[in-house]
């Protein structure tokens, strides 16, 4: 009876480290965007590349209390406005446009995140190199987008 307990007890602190590590992972992955700017290396749809590369910068926010959002900038240009949000224990990424005006002065920047948007899978990511990955672009959908990130 002793070792049962013992038993259900490990297996009740180890369930609970898990889940703990997993929120841990979103949270920490969350914190290295959040107020920081990052920089657009490398876009490619199937293989080919994507000349626009621009800078996206992470609002702060509290990735429990609200929605978070950012900008994209493209070579001094306009800036569109998109959110995001990171889940499934760290693992997926989401990015969300939305710029309500567009006009001339961020036309690329607001194409720019409206063809991106999407649920990626974060296949790398430290505090210096994200990289997202995803077949489920709006303007891509079942090509395979990779979008590779350095934090300036």
């Amino acid at each position: 009876m002793k070792n049962n307990k013992l038993y259900t007890i490990a297996l009740l602190l180890l369930s609970f480290s898990l889940m703990n590590t997993a929120c841990n992972k979103t949270k920490q992955h969350s914190k290295w965007l959040t107020g920081e700017t990052w920089k657009v290396n490398e876009v490619s749809i199937d293989g080919a590349p994507f000349d626009l590369l621009p800078l996206i910068s992470f609002n702060d926010c509290d990735i429990y209390d609200e929605i978070c959002f950012g900008t994209i900038q493209l070579d001094g240009t306009g800036l569109a406005n998109f959110a995001w949000q990171v889940r499934e224990k760290g693992s997926v990424f989401e990015l969300s446009d939305q710029t309500e005006n567009v006009d001339e002065s961020n036309e690329e920047a607001v194409s720019f995140s409206s063809s991106f948007s999407g649920i990626y899978t974060i296949t790398t990511f430290n505090k210096k190199n994200l990289e997202l990955e995803s077949k489920t672009c709006k303007r891509y959908p079942g090509k395979s987008v990779i979008i590779k990130l350095s934090k300036q």
